[in-house]
Formats: C-alpha cells, sequence, structure tokens
C-alpha cells in the first residue's frame, strides 16, 4: 500500500453516526456535549444524529454557532409508516363504559412542585393517584366483547406491582380469566427471557392475547396483532437524590413522544385503536415533550470523573487559550439542561469522601491519583475502588465477578417466587460456596459473598454442562455468560490502565488470597465506605437497619440477608453492614401510598473491617470513631493503648495502600534495595487475618 499524504488525509470527512439520541443516555449527552466543544477545531469531522421520536430542532439549536460556523442541519426526514389509529380519550372510554374512573383525591400536601429540583430543574410531575384496576377491566372486558377481529390488547402500567395488581382483579372476572377466551400475560423486565417470550408465541385461534407491560413494550419489540392499546399514562422513573443519596422509584406521568410511542403499537400490522385514560387536556398541558434525561435524575460520580479527566487531558482549553473546568463544562454544555450545580457540589463532596477527588476554595475539583485510576474504568467509582483495593489485597478474581454482576441489568439469580423450592437451591450454593458455612477463607454474610458463590459454581461445571447447572438452580444461564465476559474485560481495563501485570512475577500475588472471603470484606468497605448501617433491634417493629443519615431500611426483596435480619433477635452484638444503594419505593396500595426504604446488596461487615478500611479514624481515649459517626471501644476503660495500637496498624495500612497507588502499579511494593520492606505486606497481611477472625463470629 503506497503512503497517504498526510494533507489528503485530513481534508478528507470523518463521519460520526449517533442513533438513538433521544433515549438521552449519560453517555450520549457527554458524547454531544464533547462534540460541541470540539467540533469547531476540527471541521472535516461530520456529525449525524438519528432518532424516530426526539425533536429535531432542539439538536439544531444546540449545535448552532454563527461565530464557529457550527450548524447542524437537517439532511433527511424519513415518515413513519403507521396504519390508521382512532384516540379514544377518558371521557370516550368512560360513555362507552357508562360509568367514570375513580381518582383517588390528592392531599393539599401533595401538591408541592416535586417535579422542580433546587429550582431549575424541571421533571416530570408525580402521579398521586392510585390506577382505578377495577375501571381498566371492565374495559378490556368491553373491548373483548365488542371486537369482532382477533386482534390482541397491548395495557401499558408502570410497575410489576401495578401489573400483579390489574392481574388479581382481572383473575375475577369469569370473561377474562376464561383461558378459551383469553390469555393473560405479564412483560417486564425483572421476568425471565422464557416468560417474556411468551408474549410472541401463538394461541389457539379465538383466543385473545392481553398483554399487562410496562414501558419496555413501547419502543424495544412489536407484539404481533396487537390492534389495541390501553394507555394508563404513567411510568416508574428512577430519580437519585444527591441530598441523601437514595435511588426514589417513582411513579410519573409520561412524556407525550412515549405516549405517541405507545399508541403506534396498536398500528404496526393494521388499523389500530388507542384507549388514553387520561383527558386530551391533560395530554397538552401536564405532560412534557419528553422523557427527562439521565444527566437530570442519575448519580454522576461517573460523569464528573470524566469530566475532569477530560480536563486533565486539556480538552478544555479553547483555541484562544480560554479554559473552563470540568464543573463548568457539565454545567454548560448539556443540551436541554444541565445538572443544578448542586448536585455537582454535593457528587464532588461524595468523591471527596471517598479519596478520588480534592477541592480548591473556588470549587474547581482536581482528580487524585486514586481518582485518576478511578476514571479510566468503565464502571461505578465505588466498584472502580473495590477493584483496585482487590488488587493490593490480592484478591482480584472474587472481585472481578462482583465488578461484572453489578454492571449487568439483570441478576444472576432467578426471582424467588419463580419456584417454592428456589430460595431453598440458591441459599444450597451460598452456603457451600464461597465465603459459605466452614470456608477455608473464611465465613462472611453478603449478598456480594452469594453472588461470587453461585458464578464459581457455574463456572466449575463443565461447559456443556452449565446450563443445565443454571436450570436447576434457579440462576440465569445469559445473565451468568455475559459476567464470564465482563469478567475479561474489566481485567483487561486493569491491563490497559497499568494497574496489573499478568506476568510470572505478580500473576501469583495479585490472585494469592483469591480464596480469603474476609479480605473480599474489607475491600467491599474500602470501596462502599459510606455507605454503612447498623443494626437496630426493636421487640415490637422488628430489627432494621440505620443508615448515617438516620434513615431505617430494610434489604430489598432480592437480599439474601432480609431474612436474616427479619429474625435478628431483641438483644444481641451490635451488627454492622455496609449497602450498595438506598432507594424508596411509593408502594402500589389500592387505597394509600406509603414510601419505604431498601438497601441493595447488604454485606454484613466486622467493625475492624469498618476500623481499618473505612473513613478518617480518631482515637477518643479506649475508642477509635470513624468520621465523627461511629464508635468502637477496645481495649480497657481509661487506656488508650488497645485503641493506639489499632490505629497505628491503619496507618501502616493507610501507607502501604498509597505507596502501592503512587507507583502506577498497584501489585509491586517492593524496594529496589532488596531491603526488609520486602516481607512488609506479609506481617500485615498476618496481623490483618488475626483481627479478622478474631471478628468472623460476631457478623453472623
Amino acid at each position: 500500500m503506497s503512503p497517504v499524504d498526510t494533507n489528503e488525509l485530513f481534508t478528507k470527512s470523518l463521519f460520526l453516526v449517533i442513533d438513538e439520541v433521544h433515549e438521552r443516555s449519560l453517555q450520549t449527552d457527554i458524547t454531544l456535549a464533547v462534540l460541541r466543544f470540539v467540533l469547531p477545531q476540527f471541521p472535516h469531522i461530520k456529525l449525524i444524529l438519528m432518532s424516530a421520536t426526539s425533536q429535531s430542532t432542539l439538536f439544531q439549536n444546540y449545535f448552532h454557532d454563527e461565530k464557529s460556523g457550527l450548524k447542524l442541519p437537517i439532511i433527511l426526514n424519513v415518515p413513519g409508516k403507521i396504519h390508521p389509529i382512532t384516540m379514544n380519550w377518558l371521557n370516550d372510554c368512560e360513555r362507552k363504559l357508562g360509568r367514570r374512573m375513580h381518582i383517588m383525591v390528592e392531599k393539599e400536601t401533595d401538591r408541592s412542585s416535586d417535579n422542580i429540583i433546587d429550582g431549575s430543574i424541571t421533571l416530570a410531575k408525580r402521579c398521586r393517584s392510585n390506577i382505578d384496576n377495577s375501571f381498566v377491566s371492565n374495559l378490556t372486558k368491553y373491548i373483548v366483547q365488542q371486537s369482532y377481529d382477533d386482534g390482541h390488547i397491548l395495557i401499558f402500567l408502570p410497575g410489576a406491582g401495578e401489573i400483579d395488581m390489574l392481574l388479581r382483579t382481572m383473575g375475577n372476572c369469569p370473561l377474562l380469566s376464561d383461558r378459551s377466551i383469553c390469555h393473560i400475560l405479564k412483560l417486564h423486565s425483572s421476568l425471565p427471557r422464557r416468560q417474556q417470550n411468551a408474549v410472541f408465541q401463538c394461541v389457539p385461534e379465538g383466543v385473545r392475547k392481553i398483554i399487562l407491560a410496562t414501558n419496555c413494550a413501547e419502543t424495544s419489540l412489536t407484539i404481533p396483532d396487537v390492534t389495541n392499546v390501553i394507555d394508563t399514562g404513567r411510568v416508574k422513573e428512577c430519580r437519585f437524590s444527591t441530598s441523601n443519596r437514595v435511588r426514589e422509584l417513582v411513579p410519573v406521568w409520561t412524556s407525550r413522544a412515549s405516549a405517541v410511542q405507545r399508541s403506534g403499537r396498536a398500528g404496526r400490522t393494521r388499523e389500530g385503536i388507542c384507549w388514553r385514560l387520561y383527558s386530551e387536556e391533560h395530554f397538552s398541558t401536564c405532560m412534557m415533550d419528553q422523557t427527562s434525561p439521565e444527566i437530570l435524575i442519575a448519580p454522576l460520580e461517573e460523569t464528573v470523573l470524566i469530566a475532569c479527566l477530560l480536563e486533565e487531558f486539556g480538552l478544555f482549553k479553547s483555541t484562544d487559550t480560554q479554559t473552563i473546568t470540568a464543573i463548568e463544562f457539565l454545567e454548560g454544555y448539556i443540551a436541554g439542561g444541565a445538572p443544578a450545580k448542586i448536585h455537582l457540589e454535593r457528587t464532588c463532596q461524595h468523591l471527596c469522601e471517598i479519596g478520588a477527588l480534592e477541592m480548591n476554595s473556588n470549587f474547581a475539583p482536581k482528580l487524585t491519583q486514586l481518582g485518576w485510576h478511578l476514571s479510566q474504568l468503565p464502571m461505578d467509582a465505588s466498584i472502580g475502588k473495590l477493584l483496585l483495593f482487590s488488587v493490593v489485597m490480592g484478591c482480584l478474581d472474587p472481585t472481578l465477578t462482583l465488578a461484572a454482576t453489578l454492571s449487568c441489568t439483570k441478576s444472576i439469580f432467578l426471582p424467588a417466587k419463580c419456584s417454592p423450592i428456589c430460595r431453598e437451591k440458591q441459599n444450597f450454593i451460598i452456603e457451600n460456596g464461597f465465603g459459605g458455612s466452614g470456608w477455608r477463607g473464611g465465613t462472611v454474610k453478603a449478598d456480594f459473598i452469594a453472588a461470587i458463590a453461585a458464578y464459581n459454581a457455574w463456572f466449575e461445571e463443565p461447559p456443556n454442562l452449565r446450563e443445565k447447572f443454571a436450570r436447576s438452580n434457579f440462576l440465569d444461564n445469559r445473565i451468568l455468560r455475559e459476567v464470564s465476559a465482563l469478567r475479561i474485560q474489566f481485567k483487561r481495563s486493569l491491563q490497559q490502565g497499568g494497574f496489573i501485570f499478568l506476568n510470572e512475577d505478580t500473576d501469583g500475588y495479585i490472585f494469592a488470597n483469591n480464596d480469603n472471603a474476609l479480605y473480599v470484606s474489607c475491600c467491599i468497605v474500602a470501596g462502599l465506605f459510606p455507605n454503612v448501617a447498623s443494626l437496630m433491634r426493636d421487640k415490637k417493629k422488628g430489627a432494621k437497619l440505620l443508615t448515617r443519615d438516620g434513615e431505617m431500611g430494610t434489604p430489598d426483596s432480592t437480599s439474601f440477608q432480609r431474612d436474616r435480619i427479619k429474625n435478628a433477635k431483641s438483644e444481641g452484638r451490635d451488627i454492622y453492614a455496609t449497602y450498595m444503594t438506598k432507594f424508596s419505593i411509593t408502594s402500589a396500595s389500592e387505597t394509600t401510598h406509603n414510601r419505604c426504604l431498601f438497601l441493595t446488596q447488604v454485606n454484613f461487615v466486622s467493625r475492624y473491617a469498618l476500623i481499618l478500611f473505612g473513613g478518617n479514624v480518631a482515637i477518643k481515649e479506649n475508642a477509635l470513631i470513624i468520621d465523627n459517626w461511629l464508635k468502637f471501644k477496645v481495649g480497657k476503660e481509661g487506656s488508650k493503648y488497645g485503641a493506639f495500637l489499632i490505629h497505628s496498624f491503619r496507618q501502616v495500612l493507610d501507607n502501604l495502600i498509597l505507596r502501592r497507588v503512587q507507583f502506577g502499579s498497584l501489585v509491586d511494593d517492593r524496594e529496589e534495595n532488596g531491603n526488609s520492606n520486602n516481607d512488609l505486606p506479609t506481617k500485615v497481611m498476618e496481623v490483618l487475618s488475626c483481627l479478622l477472625r478474631e471478628e468472623e463470629g460476631r457478623v453472623l
């Protein structure tokens, strides 16, 4: 091949194509923001944006800059092909049924502008009225009775709980519960793939499929022969509060763009009808044009780290030498609205707590050495820190499984309700596997450890028998295969980042303690702190977990620690746990809305793991205090000796880890002259093992 002329190469256009821009994911918005900043400097780059529902004017205005000559014209507009759809609004539905739909009257205190965050960001309005399941059931019955074709019915509901409630109501109707006339199916993301596929299977002639679905049926799939769509107008949105770091799953009104998508499902193959359980006025005045961008409702740690890394690379230095900070970039370069400054400040504060950022007086965050490493890993900062600490502790292999399972959209464990013996089978694997009863590397009760045990048991099977093993033990074989692939990807990311060097010298070190579940629990504390809770025992209300900010919560329904906490005695030792996230759900009661706080991925840990791998530690008499919050008494009253020894050991550990992080390579702390520091890690690990073994029985 002849050499390519450099001038010719740079005069040719480079085309970048970004599809589905209307979804407004974090990755899409950050990519667009970077492109808007750099495109004027690289005119040979041509950007093509594609979307089925997004408003083109939003992105046209976003990329329009007369000073730099940047503009984004509409090159091609392809109208979609859809069959005619008859629209019935709420008053039409009520007239046909001869009854009004019940709407719960909202309390005056519930009418606050909770769709406004910090006075600057508008999100979708919450739905505080319950769904009238009797009305929806009667409307479905009316459609079945009045229709003369064999088209199926698709009903959009906000979540799995609402689907189950409507299913119970329909079960009381003789017509709808007659399998020779109607076949009712559920469709939501937490269902096993086999049950999801059932909506595509053929039914006997004359039988109508009634699919109760969440918004996953809006665009990602097409169910053949659906001719009637009932749209409740609601969806559940996961919002993140930076003030108390709670993920809140709230029912909100869907956007107009999503409502159009839903109605379109009735006209995919022939003429259809859409039954909207809201008024035309509500559609026009109360619903947002588009779904809320993810950057407004999601945690921002990974986004802030990426922006800080781009700043380190000098990306925000323009041609006129004017430089902006990472925070200024996030505030001014996001399409259709940036996250509020207070959210960015709280995110930076959290990243400072975990040691990834340091702030100056002008609110200009800078990456620490640890933050530099974390910004280059394609995962949540907490999970990245967990991985890096596992390299130092020599237990990388099991934490690779943790990083992979948490990066999957679904759990490797099938839901307990899929079979009466499901939990029994899963618990057997957990109790007899990694970190289980009598495990050679220590016993640890943790949801993270449970995932490692299940993956190891599956992986140890011959490849041709793994699917059978997963099926018989109620594990998701497809997700387990995904975990296996992600483990390889994350290990490669660690290699490319210079964190590990897999050769004869270092390979043995970073995997030397793979069987040590107690060391893994220390890495969990390092990654998840300050997400720590203490067990509060109550004779009347039962045991619950008290978080740092004073909120009481329980493990979510998928946690293997749920029953352990539920059955905790009213008296006993102090017990501590870490968790991945907090989220609250407004329960879908028939009459009221109750807010419940849940903790995900609950892991019981020893107090020494918290003292040695948690926050800042101070000595007060014979007690060690973490972040002016957790207090642990060590040794005898009136004596500081025990507390001083533990505090000194913590300083040794901190210095060891800091040196390894600063070296760039996290796997080798040996001095070049071969002095006695060579065996320091061994001595440190021996002391650490003794402390953890002493506490092992305390957390069970």
